[in-house]
């Protein structure tokens, strides 16, 4: 193993800030481990590739340019920090970077202002794709089943729609307690695609491989929905539970036609 301060003395020896006490310490120690000295080789053999490197500075207006062209009017509930800005600047601004490195964090720096200047509009349209996705289909589905439900001070309805390999359960509850509305299906058909409410905060979600849950009490309507990968007949199994224990359990059959 070689000690880390002999390697520490070794970059400051190829830098020329080693002391003359330190230097020769270095080469005691160089002589007595062989494998210290290959190391010592190998970073003298790349320090000479990198002094061959002829420095490049980007272009003057390189700066000034990607700066312009960002619409802060975008961003003005985000700041952005300073420091952030210094440290850009002395990238392009310095004169001892060498080319490789200045290259690197040219395009690190260009990556990360156009992931920034995107992020609004990418962000709204993934929001606006997980909003509609699994309910476009059913707008035109054709009701198959009314469940209907009155059990221990819950009361209401489950409507189940389908059109082509999309299913929909339009649920309007009523209950005074919390409970749990809880959809059993088989994973290797069905996917759970989307929860409609005006207030995603009046419930919670919970889902898994096979199931989907939705916790909540007073009045509730809201839907799910889920998209089938074959066009067969399906079986979901509705539950509703109240402090763990079930108190309506209904077993729902799809036909594919």
């Amino acid at each position: 193993m070689i000690d880390k301060n002999m390697i520490e003395l070794m970059n400051k020896d190829i830098d020329k800030t080693i002391f003359s006490k330190e230097k020769e310490k270095l080469s005691q120690y160089l002589k007595k481990n062989p494998d210290a000295n290959a190391l010592y080789n190998e970073l003298l053999k790349s320090e000479h590739m990198l002094d061959k490197i002829v420095d490049i500075s980007p272009s003057p207006n390189l700066k000034e340019r990607i700066l312009n062209s960002i619409d802060y009017n975008l961003y003005s509930t985000k700041k952005i920090n300073s420091k952030i800005l210094d440290y850009l600047s002395s990238i392009f601004s310095g004169s001892r970077t060498k080319y490789a490195v200045s290259f690197a964090l040219g395009m690190i720096a260009g990556l990360i202002i156009l992931t920034v200047i995107f992020y609004n509009s990418t962000f709204n349209d993934e929001l606006e794709s997980y909003n509609t996705s699994g309910t476009i289909g059913l707008h035109k589905s054709s009701l198959v089943q009314t469940i209907e439900i009155l059990s221990e001070d819950i009361s209401g309805r489950v409507d189940v729609s389908k059109v082509n390999n999309f299913y929909g359960f339009d649920i309007k509850l009523n209950s005074q307690d919390k409970y749990r509305l809880l959809i059993e299906f088989d994973s290797a058909n069905l996917s759970f695609d989307n929860l409609s409410l005006n207030d995603l905060n009046l419930v919670s979600l919970e889902k898994g491989l096979g199931y989907v849950q939705v916790s909540g009490y007073q009045d509730l309507d809201y839907s799910l929905s889920f998209s089938a990968k074959d066009l067969t007949s399906e079986k979901f199994t509705l539950k509703i539970l109240k402090e763990n224990r079930e108190v309506f359990k209904k077993e729902v059959f799809v036909s594919k036609k």
